[in-house]
């Protein structure tokens, strides 16, 4: 049908137009009617922030765009109008929150484009949600999006993947997903292939938080990435071992865009994650809904529910922990799903990743300490005294490859200058910010 897609996400079905009297006669099959509306018709637990939606769906005629009037409770207001194909949106998006548990009434009236002009008009009624029972986040948080030195869309995501075993004394390990908050400033033995974090250890995130540790598909949203630094989960397989005894742990960190009103945040995942306000000390753990347990289940959701009372850039951190023992119906992953996806739940009732290309969705920034200044590398290479003296600027780390064309690994504690002793094989380096 005709301009469908623009529409996608509304609850199905038609609704009575009443045909103003002094209209003339309508043939049948000749006349307009309104597909969807929203809030729904009697709804009993519509969204504080919902906008106000109907669509209508045209005939021989269009809805005469000038003709559009749009009533909440009584008092017009504005309204954006749309017209795709055979369809007309009429939109009016809410500027607050209705107040918890409120009666509302909506109106339109429209007319067609035809000779006679014929008017209509529909009413419905709906109910808000018990939303204030939810706590409100820390409004001593928020900042504004001039506060911030950098404005990049994204997240900052650091990563560790740690042999929990790990033979080697003098290195820290972890083992549980409380570590995340300690181990990035001790000395441990990192697996996480390192070539797309920066310098100060982040990976830049502009997309949205999506994973799958061997890129399948998982939970309720398509196009999972590997994660960061993890090339699947053979990569967690330590030389001379025949399966993924490696341990990893993710942290993410953003500013969220959040207006007035209430939010429905879902994390899809196995095996095990936490979600604070803030950042470092002073992050507060928020609680997930008690009474939905996705247990083991890929496709559900684990549900955060809270209200803002005050709009603004919120601090917010993400962890989660693989400790290879999720369960899961992807074989391929070795029997465990090993999948994070951060989502939305929109007051139109859609669900849309943090950070997604949609109105719809919360935007996210990077927090400017995790963005490094990249500045134009300068490197050189000489002999002397039978070494090759490698040199280079900081910050950056120092890579090798056997091969110009990769692949490039780190080399581990090199410090400029660098002394390599020359053998038979071509070494190639590179500095990587």
């Amino acid at each position: 049908m005709a301009g469908a897609h623009a529409y996608k996400g509304y609850a199905g079905g038609a609704f009575m137009l009443e045909l103003q009297g002094d209209s003339g006669a309508v043939a049948p099959g000749k006349g307009l009617s309104i597909l969807r509306v929203f809030p729904r018709e009697n709804e009993l637990e519509a969204h504080p922030n919902s906008p106000l939606h109907v669509v209508i769906e045209h005939d021989v005629h269009k809805v005469d765009s000038s003709s559009v009037a749009l009533f909440l409770d009584g008092k017009k207001v504005a309204s954006e109008i749309q017209q795709v194909g055979d369809r007309t949106l009429i939109v009016h998006e809410s500027a607050g929150a209705f107040e918890n548990f409120s009666d509302h009434t909506v109106k339109v009236e429209f007319a067609d484009d035809s000779d006679a002009h014929r008017q209509y008009t529909k009413s419905w009624n709906f109910t808000v949600m018990d939303w204030t029972q939810y706590d409100a986040l820390p409004a001593d948080s928020v900042i504004t999006l001039a506060d911030l030195e950098k404005q990049e869309r994204g997240f900052a995501i650091r990563l560790a993947a740690i042999d929990p075993v790990d033979p080697d004394p003098d290195k820290e390990v972890m083992g549980e997903i409380g570590d995340l908050w300690w181990i990035w400033d001790e000395d441990y033995n990192d697996h996480s292939d390192r070539a797309l974090f920066n310098s100060k250890g982040y990976y830049m995130e502009r997309d949205q938080i999506n994973y799958q540790r061997d890129g399948g598909t998982i939970g309720n949203k398509a196009g999972e990435k590997l994660f960061p630094g993890i090339n699947g989960t053979e990569s967690l397989i330590p030389e001379g071992a025949e399966m993924p005894l490696i341990h990893f742990g993710l942290e993410a960190t953003a500013y969220l865009d959040l207006k007035k009103g209430y939010y429905h945040m879902q994390i899809t995942t196995t095996p095990g994650h936490l979600l604070h306000v803030g950042f470092g000390d002073d992050a507060l753990e928020l609680s997930p809904d008690e009474s939905v347990n996705p247990g083991i289940d890929d496709a559900k959701a684990w549900q955060y529910n809270f209200v803002v009372e005050k709009s603004g850039l919120y601090p917010f951190t993400l962890f989660y922990y693989d400790h290879l023992g999720g369960a899961s119906s992807l074989i391929a992953s070795g029997g465990t799903a090993s999948s994070l996806e951060w989502l939305n739940v929109a007051p139109t009732r859609k669900k849309f990743l943090i950070n997604d290309d949609d109105d719809q969705a919360i935007a996210a920034y990077i927090p400017p300490d995790a963005i490094a200044e990249v500045r134009p590398a300068t490197m050189s290479v000489l002999l002397q005294d039978g070494n090759v003296i490698v040199s280079w600027t900081e910050p950056g780390v120092l890579q090798e490859a056997e091969k110009v064309t990769g692949p490039w690994n780190d080399v581990a504690g090199a410090d400029s200058p660098r002394a390599v002793a020359p053998d038979s094989r071509a070494m190639f380096y590179r500095v990587r910010h």
